[in-house]
């Protein structure tokens, strides 16, 4: 302990709050003396060493080991005194980090002084966290199984009801940055799904927002086909990196879930109410959905159908739907113009009604026969052909032109004869110059009866439609069965289930 062996200035406790005043003190050695530029305090002539002294006023002061004063320096690791002297109460210092080299850190000192270590604090209605030695924490830290967010290590305050977008140290080789939000207790949101905003989001184990094609369940990406995982998987979209919200009622233009290097181009899908997308099944009824006022078609991956799709069924029997361009892909009705594999240009009409919305008709339609949704021309050459289909047979011009109601008969090239009733349907012909008429009557009792009119002409009664059209064609009558339209793509449906 240093003994005072000289006169010095002494000051009374309150002075010490105005250091360097003017006074001229002579008094016996205790209390406070003003030695050069250093503080010291006096005991029955003995300078207090390595100790706190609290003064009048209520504040705090530490004596040194040579007796001095200290200023503006951590004293013990645990407590602060300012530029006066005097320990700091409830107040933030941004000091010389004590866990590391370099650098400083920030530190707070609570109501007795002392630095805040190993446990967190709300201060100013912030909550902060410190380390063992009193430094502030920032960043993800982790603490009772969950992980929180305390901003850069100029902030340090816990963040709650946000979203931060940060570059975790944890399984990320490449540094990527990834979304998080932090909820109101400033918890991680992870292996959950959470509606903010008014929007769903999904984050997976690490609390990473999910992006791109994802698991409603697992909360993980997929990079699975939508068929291979099936038609009940919880499978959604969550848009691109920076977006995150689950599609729902909405339109998206994407790559394929198992396309991961996004080489074969983008596909629109409709993801519902649900999140879900639209998926399809093969067939018509199953592949074809109502969005708002309009039809469209899905397939088994649920990417919408666009230009002509035919459903081929076991029998070989076309249901040909046409859905417009890549752009637009709703259902289309009446006529229209298709064009096949060839990259040929057909007329083609598709049914208008509800019941069999959008299927190629085969039938006359505003004058004009269409077989399975394409127009059904006359043999190239011809004036005039036989048009077999399944519902009956018709007459047609070479421009798909139904003759209806001729019941005096249109003659084709060679003079030959064809009649129809009022519905377009063949009812005989006649080949002029052999004087012989071919009739199809389905009630005759027997096949391929004939009966000679008085004039030499031979009737021949057909009482079905094979042995009538095989009839025509051995006669060389014009017949047709078929058009020249090549299927672009082509749909085969599953067989049905007994």
């Amino acid at each position: 302990m240093k003994k005072q062996t000289k006169w010095v200035a002494i000051l009374s406790a309150s002075a010490l709050l105005a250091l360097g005043a003017n006074f001229s003190s002579f008094a016996a050695i205790n209390g406070w003396a003003l030695e050069g530029n250093e503080w010291y305090y006096y005991e029955n002539d003995y300078a207090l060493e390595n100790e706190w002294k609290k003064s009048a006023d209520g504040n705090y002061y530490y004596l040194g080991e040579n007796g001095a004063m200290l200023r503006s320096t951590m004293v013990d690791d645990t407590y602060y005194v300012d530029s006066n002297g005097m320990r700091v109460h409830n107040q933030w210092r941004y000091l010389p980090a004590i866990s590391a080299d370099s650098g400083s850190r920030w530190f707070y000192f609570g109501d007795d002084g002392k630095a805040i270590t190993s446990s967190s604090k709300t201060i100013n209605n912030q909550r902060y966290v410190f380390n063992e030695n009193g430094e502030m924490r920032s960043g993800l830290i982790e603490t009772g199984g969950k992980t929180y967010y305390h901003g850069s290590s100029q902030d340090g305050a816990r963040k709650t009801n946000a979203w931060y977008k940060l570059t975790p140290k944890e399984d990320n080789d490449d540094d990527e940055a990834f979304w998080y939000y932090f909820d109101t207790n400033g918890v991680r949101l992870e292996n959950k799904k959470q509606k903010i905003n008014q929007k769903t989001y999904l984050f997976n184990s690490n609390g990473r927002m999910l992006s791109g094609w994802v698991n409603t369940e697992t909360f993980d990406n997929i990079t699975e086909s939508i068929s291979s995982l099936g038609v009940d998987a919880p499978i959604s979209f969550a848009g691109l990196a920076d977006d995150g919200a689950l599609k729902m009622s909405e339109w998206i233009l994407t790559y394929a879930p198992e396309d991961e290097d996004q080489n074969n181009g983008r596909s629109w899908y409709y993801f519902q109410s649900s999140a879900k997308p639209h998926v399809g099944d093969l067939t018509p009824s199953g592949s074809i959905k109502k969005i708002g006022t309009k039809y469209y078609g899905f397939n088994p991956n649920g990417i919408m159908y666009s230009d002509l799709r035919t459903f081929i069924d076991g029998e070989g029997n076309k249901f040909r739907y046409y859905f417009g361009a890549f752009s637009d892909g709703s259902l289309k009705t009446g006529k229209q113009t298709v064009t096949d594999d060839q990259g040929d240009s057909y007329s083609a009409f598709f049914n208008t009604s509800s019941a069999n919305r959008g299927v190629g008709v085969t039938s006359i339609e505003e004058g004009t026969l269409y077989l399975e949704g394409i127009r059904l021309d006359a043999e190239s050459g011809r004036t005039y052909s036989i048009a077999n289909t399944k519902n009956g047979l018709y007459v047609v011009n070479e421009k798909g032109k139904a003759q209806t109601n001729k019941t005096n008969g249109v003659k084709d090239a060679n003079e030959n004869k064809l009649y129809t009733n009022s519905n377009g349907f063949l009812t005989k012909a006649e080949l002029t110059q052999a004087k012989k008429i071919f009739v199809l009557d389905t009630t005759a009792e027997n096949d391929a009866s004939e009966v000679v009119q008085a004039n030499g002409t031979t009737v021949i009664t057909y009482n079905t439609t094979a042995s009538f059209v095989a009839a025509l064609e051995a006669a060389q009558f014009s017949v047709v069965s078929t058009t020249d339209f090549v299927d672009p793509y082509r749909i085969k449906m599953p067989a049905a289930s007994n």
